[in-house]
């Protein structure tokens, strides 16, 4: 879990109780234990659990009624830009059918918003969009610190649209590019071709050309999303492969 100062008691036992749920730990359409249950079991009162439940509520991970009690809800019902939820979903396992909905979301948004930053950057948007991607080049052997800096890149280049709607949507991008370093392998060679397609957008948004920009991002996204459903097919040929080794044992 990552290191977190809560402001009270309340916010951390929803923090817990939301990571499980996120985390798949508690399933859609649990019922959650009463308020006595869970004081005991997180040493608090009742009062913060109802605190910890309004909260989870108001982010649509649980539905609270007087009479049957508290219960999950599905994920069509989570607030996914609230920034708790987005933390619990990078630090859940991610799995295959959100991962695809994330790279779906990007290749339809990103694009378009690298053609606005080439034409919107200023010098300052630059400068910051160009220390992103110095970062990426000064940490290619090292998985975790890579991918923070590439996220660091794409958040820049939709704070370089001045488009508040569009900035906001960095953390699902950050979410996208978090989860994805921990299913898709990484090697010398693909991140060679990564920091190619990215100088590439970088050059782009220099010479405000909104066209490159736009291609450049576009083939980012089509090489993300081929390396990702590779990795996935890796993994269900593994899969396959240990489940005929155990028939034959």
């Amino acid at each position: 879990m990552s290191e977190r100062v809560f402001r009270g008691l309340s916010e951390q036992v929803s923090w817990q109780i939301g990571a499980q749920i996120v985390g798949g730990d508690l399933a859609q359409g649990t019922r959650i234990e009463n308020e006595d249950q869970l004081g005991d079991e997180y040493g608090v009162s009742r009062t913060v659990i109802r605190e910890a439940m309004k909260r989870l509520s108001a982010k649509g991970l649980v539905e609270i009624r007087p009479r049957t009690g508290t219960k999950v809800l599905s994920r069509d019902h989570w607030s996914l830009l609230d920034p708790d939820v987005m933390d619990w979903c990078r630090e859940a396992e991610p799995s295959k059918e959100v991962l695809q909905q994330l790279r779906e979301m990007r290749t339809v948004l990103e694009p378009g918003a690298a053609a606005l930053a080439c034409v919107r950057a200023n010098d300052t948007d630059v400068e910051k969009i160009v220390a992103a991607f110095e970062r990426m080049k000064n940490c290619v052997n090292q998985p975790e610190a890579f991918g923070r800096a590439d996220s660091d890149f794409h958040l820049e280049i939709l704070r370089a649209t001045h488009n508040d709607y569009l900035s906001i949507l960095g953390g699902l991008i950050k979410t996208d590019l978090l989860s994805f370093i921990k299913v898709v392998n990484s090697d010398p060679e693909t991140t060679v071709t990564t920091l190619k397609l990215h100088e590439n957008l970088v050059k782009a948004i220099i010479a405000k050309d909104a066209a490159e920009g736009e291609k450049a991002m576009r083939i980012m996204m089509d090489v993300g999303e081929a390396r990702l459903r590779n990795s996935f097919e890796m993994k269900n040929s593994e899969v396959e492969e240990r489940g005929t080794e155990g028939k034959e044992e």
